[in-house]
């Protein structure tokens, strides 16, 4: 019998042919008052773009055909994902809401003014705002691109949705990671390599001990 089946802690494994089909729950209704209200709140200048569970709103410009596209059918498809990973099968009440400013400042000023998190980061998900956004900037012109920082960000809203906690700042931060890349972790050069320098080499005072144990380790550090 497994340890952690004795303690309670976790579940039995399912037998053959009883996996659940993640993500597999009814998709919200069309709501075309709150598409009208997200429209008026950020004004003509930007876009909006609907699909079956996630919503982008985005001003970017110079982009590749169909960005805005690309990037709301790459989130629908991606729930599933979330769903296993995090064990859980939620019924989604409302669509989410993801919002890509065209340049950088414009993003470090939206989060000054409607955040007050995420400066200078690549992204942040804001859960006090009234659309609950996850936010972030568009570096590039290709939604490859911007969607790893987007799947990071729709992480830490999935968690702030569905899970009844988060976690330490390795936790809080490090789930979201696992979901950036479409290549496989290890292949992934901007985290592996950051992960490599900072631990396998010691680098950044911090040691796999004091990240795990979390009360040692800055909020930067934990990021």
């Amino acid at each position: 019998e497994k340890e952690g089946a004795k303690s309670g802690g976790k579940s039995p494994e399912p037998e053959s042919g009883t996996d659940p089909k993640w993500g597999d729950t009814p998709v919200p209704a069309p709501d075309p008052k709150e598409e009208a209200s997200v429209k008026k709140s950020f004004g003509p200048s930007w876009r909006v773009t609907t699909g079956k569970r996630y919503r982008l709103i985005t001003d970017c410009a110079g982009v590749e055909a169909d960005f805005d596209k690309k990037v709301v059918d790459s989130m629908d498809a991606f729930w599933p994902v979330y769903c296993e990973v995090m064990g859980v099968n939620p019924v989604q009440k409302k669509i989410h809401n993801m919002l890509i400013h065209k340049t950088k400042p414009q993003y470090d000023d939206w989060c000054k003014a409607n955040a007050g998190a995420g400066i200078g980061a690549y992204g942040t998900y804001a859960h006090s705002h009234t659309w609950q956004v996850a936010t972030l900037y568009d570096a590039g012109t290709e939604s490859r691109g911007a969607l790893f920082t987007g799947r990071h960000e729709g992480a830490h809203q999935f968690i702030a949705h569905y899970m009844k906690t988060g976690g330490g700042g390795w936790f809080d931060e490090g789930l979201p990671t696992l979901f950036e890349s479409d290549i496989k972790f290890p292949q992934y050069p901007f985290r592996w390599s950051f992960i490599r320098v900072a631990l396998i080499e010691g680098k950044n005072d911090i040691t796999l001990r004091n990240l795990v144990d979390g009360r040692a380790v800055s909020s930067a550090q934990g990021y």
